[in-house]
């Protein structure tokens, strides 16, 4: 099993991304897995994975996304992804 270096604060916020958030922007290529989604208190939160095995990813990577950013993936998220 691997130890993170990372603060536990991110490793709570990656996993409400990951299991709780919605909507949320899933993109999916080849063995890398971005998923973007709002933590409880609004901002958005990138997290990136790696699939090592038939659906089963690490995190590697997690970012707050800046307004900009986050402006444009809510109002894409409002309309379902499209």
């Amino acid at each position: 099993m691997r130890r993170s270096t990372a603060p536990a604060w991110a490793g709570r916020r990656a996993l409400h991304v990951l299991t709780a958030s919605r909507p949320r922007i899933v993109r999916h290529i080849g063995a890398v897995m971005h998923v973007v989604g709002a933590v409880p208190d609004g901002r958005l939160l990138a997290v990136a994975l790696i699939e090592e095995a038939d659906d089963e990813y690490v995190v590697v990577g997690a970012r707050w996304l800046d307004e900009d950013e986050a402006q444009s993936l809510r109002k894409l998220m409002e309309r379902g992804g499209r």
